[in-house]
């Protein structure tokens, strides 16, 4: 019998200007009726694109340097980051470049539910903070308390190719 992956959108935060909220992805499985997270993404983005026509995910990324340590700058004039975590590629995924090296259908489709997932986990943190008035202030003593994380529903992935139970290490 196999485990089957369970993938849940959890700490959702605020973004800032140009995002409109972080979140973390944790991957994990059910051990009854509770989540046993397995590895945890953090630092993802929901964004939205300049002409408010879509939004799409940026995964945590890392500056690229040089050999002196500055940042390598790409020809439009903008830094350039890499991805700590992207979607899996394989060569052949791509049938207009079978020879080339692209994202599946399979990552394509992960990123999709990612999005659909963020921006219900974003509406859901923006509608538990609307209809609330005014901000008041916060006694000088006291600081103002932080706000709740909303977290999205868990989905589940089966991993039918998986190792049995007894293969699993915990």
């Amino acid at each position: 019998m196999s485990k089957t992956l369970r993938f849940k959108i959890q700490n959702c935060r605020n973004g800032g200007s140009a995002s409109l909220m972080g979140f973390d992805l944790a991957i994990g499985y059910d051990a009854g009726d509770r989540f046993v997270g397995v590895i945890e993404v953090r630092g993802c983005w929901l964004k939205e694109k300049k002409d408010k026509s879509a939004m799409y995910v940026s995964f945590p990324s890392k500056l690229r340097t040089d050999k002196s340590g500055d940042a390598v700058i790409d020809q439009n004039g903008y830094k350039v980051y890499d991805n700590i975590v992207d979607l899996y590629m394989e060569v052949g995924a791509n049938k207009e470049s079978p020879d080339k090296r692209a994202v599946t259908e399979a990552g394509w489709g992960f990123r999709k539910w990612l999005i659909e997932e963020a921006a219900t986990a974003y509406q859901q943190m923006s509608a538990s903070e609307s209809g609330r008035g005014p901000a008041k202030p916060a006694p000088k003593a006291a600081a103002a308390p932080k706000a709740k994380p909303v977290a999205a529903p868990t989905r589940t992935v089966d991993a039918d190719e998986g190792p049995s139970d007894d293969d699993w290490p915990f």
